[in-house]
């Protein structure tokens, strides 16, 4: 017959957590000294790791970098299309050779996700 499943409350299970995260101990040896399953712990802990705020000054630093990579991708993103090669409507002098035709004409360069066109 299968063993009933037993359910520990919130405070022990802080508790577990605090053990690992204190003591240096390893999550297995917790988890044998206190008759918990190895990888319910280790769930436990991962899950407390992730979601401990940091301390008060890195907030505010990690914020502000936040903000200024945001700002940074806006930037990039504006300039990619800028750009004298990827910008649209630039115009040089082509020189055509091929089926007699020898001269120069004015093209077009245009980006495309594919690569560039050349509109004649």
């Amino acid at each position: 017959m299968a063993e009933k499943r037993r359910k520990f409350d919130p405070e022990f299970r802080e508790g577990a957590v605090r053990i690992v995260t204190e003591t240096g101990k390893t999550i297995a040896e917790v988890a044998d000294d206190l008759g918990v399953n190895e990888t319910t712990l280790a769930s436990r802990v991962s899950g407390a790791r992730r979601t401990r705020a940091a301390p008060a000054g890195e907030s505010d630093v990690l914020e502000w970098l936040r903000r200024d990579n945001a700002q940074l991708k806006r930037d990039n993103k504006e300039l990619a299309g800028s750009g004298p090669v990827a910008g649209a409507g630039v115009t040089f002098s082509l020189a055509v050779m091929g089926q007699g035709l020898a001269g120069t004409r004015d093209a077009q360069i245009r980006s495309s996700p594919i690569g560039f066109l050349l509109l004649a």
